[in-house]
C-alpha cells in the first residue's frame, strides 16, 4: 500500500467518526432546545391559567376566549398553543 493510499484511509475515518460526533452533538442541542421549549410552554400556560382565574375572581365569569385573557393582562397569548374551555376555564396546552 502507499503512504498516500494509506494518509486518504486515515482522513477518511477521521471525517466519519467526527461525522458522527457533530451528528450526535447536533441532536443534544435539539433535545435540549426541545426541553426548553416544553419548559417555556408549561411556564405560560401556568400563568394563563393564573389570569384565568384572575379574571374570573374579578368578573365573577370566565374569559370567552383567550383573546380576552390578552386584553386582560396586556400580552399575546397564541391560541394555536391551547385548549381552552369557556365553561369552566379549564386551560391545556395542545400536543403535550
Amino acid at each position: 500500500m502507499s503512504k498516500t493510499f494509506i494518509a486518504i484511509l486515515i482522513l477518511f475515518t477521521a471525517l466519519a467518526i467526527g461525522c458522527d460526533l457533530f451528528e450526535e452533538r447536533g441532536k443534544e442541542v435539539i433535545r435540549a432546545y426541545d426541553r426548553t421549549e416544553k419548559i417555556a410552554g408549561q411556564e405560560s400556560l401556568r400563568n394563563i391559567k393564573t389570569a384565568i382565574r384572575s379574571y374570573h375572581a374579578l368578573n365573577g365569569k370566565y374569559p370567552e376566549t383567550l383573546e380576552d385573557i390578552e386584553n386582560f393582562i396586556g400580552s399575546s397569548v397564541d391560541p394555536e398553543l391551547y385548549e381552552y374551555n369557556p365553561e369552566d376555564g379549564e386551560l391545556k396546552l395542545i400536543n403535550q
